[in-house]
């Protein structure tokens, strides 16, 4: 029965026939969870390269599954519990809302941290659970609005796929849901017409005037 390791102590080295090495795992490190997680034949050797041996510890598939099924859970309930209020979630299917809570990391931001930077091609948006966020242009003098609970950032430059034209600054300690560019699409597809009208408000014509 293939297990979950955790290292306490020791060094193990990961093999494969055709590459060599491909990964040495540490005291603090795991390995083993790919098997246990999608039921699939070891792919590749691992092997205990430390002189005194190994100190570990195991988690079979059962056991291995029924936690990870519990952190998902729990992880769904808190992110759908932040989402409450978000304008554009209301729109979504519960299992769309599922599929996005999933794919969502909780992130915090002190005030005066970029969260996007002019002319980066930005990896993330946010979802700004609580807090406020400064918007500027690429001198960074000149404010063009702000953003609040249940507004996105950076989403537009995921829409129309081009690098960011603006500034987007934490004023207070801001707590946010990040999203990578790579799921946008797949959560987030069919609100694309919401985000279209907001760009109709006011405080995007600076963005739209980008565009032009």
């Amino acid at each position: 029965m293939p297990y979950w390791y955790i290292i306490e102590k020791g060094t193990v080295t990961q093999t494969k026939n055709a590459h060599g090495t491909v990964a040495v795992y540490q005291a603090g490190q795991s390995f083993g969870e790919m098997e246990l997680m999608y039921s699939t034949p070891a792919q590749a050797t691992c092997t205990v390269t430390s002189p005194d041996g190994l100190k570990a510890y195991r988690l079979d598939r059962r056991s291995y599954r029924k936690l990870v099924m519990n952190v998902c859970q729990e992880k769904r309930k808190q992110y759908r519990e932040l989402l409450s209020g978000v304008a554009f979630a209301a729109q979504l299917s519960e299992q769309e809302q599922l599929v996005l809570a999933d794919a969502l990391t909780a992130i915090k931001f002190q005030p005066g941290d970029v969260m996007i930077k002019y002319g980066d091609y930005n990896e993330w948006m946010y979802i700004v659970v609580d807090g406020v966020v400064d918007v500027f242009g690429q001198n960074m003098k000149d404010k063009i609005c702000d953003l609040r609970r249940g507004e996105m950032v950076g989403e537009l430059e995921f829409l129309n796929k081009h690098t960011a034209v603006a500034n987007c600054v934490a004023r207070t300690d801001v707590q946010a849901c990040k999203l990578h560019r790579d799921h946008f699409e797949m959560c987030l597809g069919r609100v694309a017409d919401y985000i279209q009208q907001t760009l109709r408000q006011p405080k995007y014509g600076y963005y739209k005037n980008r565009l032009k």
